[in-house]
Formats: C-alpha cells, structure tokens, sequence
C-alpha cells in the first residue's frame, strides 16, 4: 500500500456532510458564518512502515475539529480536538483502535509585518497541544513564526521559523517521580516556493531542516523535502505530501539517508470548512 486508502478518508467525508446539510437548511449555517466562530473538520491520513523491513503495512487517520473564535482582525483564538484511528499491524502497535488523542490549544497574530511596508508578510502562532496518554508525551510548546513574499501572481516564497519543546515522559512508569521527564527541544526552518497553477490548484516544494536537542546534550539534525498539492473547491480542500528525508546526522556526524524510498511518508489530507 504504497498510498493511502482513499476509500477510508471518503467515509469520514460522506459522514460530516449530512449534519452540515442539515443545519444550511435551518439557516442556522448562514448566521454562524457571520459570526466571529469558525468550524473546521480535518482528516489526514498518514503511513506507517512494518519496523521489520520499512514496508508500508497501514496509516494512522487523524480526524482534527477546529474551533475558532476571531478576536480582533489580526487575533484568533483556538481549540483543536483530535481523533486518531489506527490501520496495519504497526499503527495498532500503538493503539488498538480509535481514540482520543488530545487538544490543541493555538493564538495566531496576524500582519505583523505586511509585504508593502516591510517585504514580507509576518504572521505569530503559538500553540500547545495537550496529550491524553501521559505514558507518552505529556504536552508539547510551538512557537511559530510564519513568512511570505509574493513574488508574481502564480509563485511565492513562503518559510517558517519553529521552535517546539516537548516533555517526553515515554520512560515514566507508574510510580516513577514525573520530574525525570526528558525534556527535548527542536528547532525547524522550513523554505517553501510554492506555485499557484490556477484558483483551485496549488503545488509546493518544502526544504525542511530539524535540529533536535534532549537534555542530555544529546544532539541530531535532518533535511527533509516535502513535495506536495493542494486542490481547492469552495469550501473544502484536499491536499496530497511525500515526507522524503535527505540527510540525517547527530552529535556533529551527518551524512546522506540511504533506501530513501524505504522511509518516504505518504499523506493525503481532505479539510471542510462548516462555518
């Protein structure tokens, strides 16, 4: 299964227009849309390999709520719910079936900085996502840092500057003090030309490059390249990704990722805005 089943992510489609159908015919729909909330519904398929041979054998399907709440213009408010639901023997290494996973909480400041004053578009995100398995990671930090210039009317440079802290407690056991966490943190930079091939149809290129740190001085660093598209029609949205790591390294040793098509990540993404 060298792609994901798009017949899966469908299902979840089919399932959440009914109820928005029937609130468009209350016109409760149409006042919601004016209001400062917003309701989003987000599936995302991703494979997982067979740790054995690296053979892709599932994928997790992750099923995102996001509420919004609009403050000002520039200032967003939300909160992000998400389901995950395992296929194959190896995602259902790490859960049997469909589950809460937890909740993002998020604040976005927008304009910043604007491409006609300042050449570029800045916008602020700060996020916290909250895990329900505190056998795992029990909470992550992101700070974010989102840039674009528009350089013509079908391409544009788009980047982003992230620094995430996670507190990892995959050791802990019950009974075990919680305050020997292992912490971890990570910077990413992403470089992103990306081409608008008409107003539905987009496609990027992402150079993607992690530098990750543990507080045992512990070090490592990667490149990835994420080819990908996105296809637009009115309100929903489907998206397609290949994960394709170039070079990892740690501890000042670096070097090329040999079998790459053996450690590529596929993603299919499907978005629909409610209201």
């Amino acid at each position: 299964m060298k792609f994901l089943s798009l017949a899966t992510i469908c299902t979840m489609i089919l399932s959440v227009h009914p109820v928005r159908a029937a609130l468009s015919s209350t016109g409760f729909l149409s006042s919601l849309k004016e209001s400062p909330l917003d309701l989003t519904y987000g599936a995302m398929g991703i494979t997982s390999r067979d740790r054995s041979n690296s053979k892709i054998d599932g994928m997790y399907l992750y099923h995102d709520f996001y509420l919004s709440y609009k403050l000002t213009d520039r200032d967003t408010l939300r909160m992000m719910p998400e389901i995950i639901t395992p296929y194959g023997d190896s995602a259902r290494m790490d859960g049997n079936s469909t589950g809460y996973s937890g909740t993002e909480f998020y604040y976005k400041r927008s304009a910043l900085m604007n491409q006609d004053a300042h050449g570029v578009d800045l916008m602020f995100q700060q996020r916290y996502f909250m895990n329900k398995d505190d056998t795992k990671t029990r909470g992550t930090a992101s700070t974010r840092f989102y840039i674009n210039r528009k350089m013509s009317n079908s391409f544009s440079l788009d980047g982003i500057v992230r620094y995430d802290m996670f507190n990892n407690s995959s050791d802990w056991t019950p009974g075990d003090d919680k305050t020997k966490n292992r912490k971890e943190r990570r910077l990413r930079l992403y470089v992103s030309p990306t081409w608008t091939l008409s107003d539905k149809l987009s496609t990027a290129l992402s150079f993607v490059y992690s530098n990750a740190q543990n507080e045992d001085k512990t070090q490592g660093e990667d490149l990835q390249l994420v080819p990908q598209v996105s296809y637009k029609l009115g309100d929903q949205s489907l998206g397609m990704a290949a994960y394709v790591p170039a070079t990892k390294g740690g501890d000042g040793k670096s070097g090329l990722v040999e079998d790459i098509a053996d450690q590529i990540t596929y993603e299919l993404s499907y978005t629909l805005s409610v209201f």
